[in-house]
């Protein structure tokens, strides 16, 4: 996602917000949104960097803030500025920007469960879909319902044009707070990353 789509979707946000009437929609809306600011914003960090200055050796192990996963060995650790607000906590784990997984935690105004996930499918798609397409990318599949550590959540495939590759975005809901989990890589590291991101979603608690 180019950097610059964080002030692209912003300007967009006003418009989906006036779209939904209900007030958890909204709210989860607004969610939806600061997700993709966030997201631009961690890819800005990434493009920023270049060569990874502010990634650390990584333990193979992230444990914090009430949460834990594993990642491959030789892999570094950072902590990338978030894009989107209200923002509980971010980190990264990867090889270096642009092959890396990141992973956001967000506050939503209401109680997501398994049970009524199905609700809020339609508005995350069209947030995800018009947030990929402020960017100049697009969806290339989802979304998906997938289970993170007993988690309800959704999975979405996009293109990545700067640099080219692709992201999967992984949306886990746990009660009042969900998790944006992204995988993105270019086509010389999507294998290993790709394996990498598949063990982060599967030891994620």
């Amino acid at each position: 996602m180019h950097p610059g789509c964080v002030y692209c979707v912003a300007r967009l946000a006003p418009e989906v917000w006036r779209g939904d009437v209900m007030s958890h929609k909204t709210d989860f809306f607004k969610a939806g949104i600061l997700a993709l600011l966030a997201i631009a914003g961690l890819a800005a960090c990434d493009s920023a960097h270049g060569g990874g200055p502010g990634w650390s050796p990584g333990t193979g192990t992230y444990a914090g803030h009430g949460v834990s996963f594993h990642y491959p060995a030789g892999w570094y650790q950072t902590t990338p500025p978030g894009g989107g607000r209200p923002l509980l906590w971010t980190t990264g784990v990867g090889f270096d920007p642009p092959d890396s997984v990141n992973i956001a935690a967000h506050p939503i105004g209401t109680r997501v469960t398994a049970q009524n996930l199905s609700t809020f499918i339609p508005s995350v798609t069209r947030t995800v879909r018009l947030g990929l397409t402020y960017a100049g990318d697009r969806l290339l599949a989802g979304p998906q319902a997938i289970t993170v550590g007993g988690m309800p959540g959704l999975q979405f495939q996009g293109t990545e044009t700067n640099p080219v590759g692709k992201d999967m975005l992984t949306l886990v809901f746990n009660g009042m707070t969900w998790y944006d989990i992204t995988c993105a890589y270019t086509p010389a590291k999507a294998r290993a990353v790709q394996r990498g991101c598949a063990q982060v979603l599967r030891t994620f608690r």
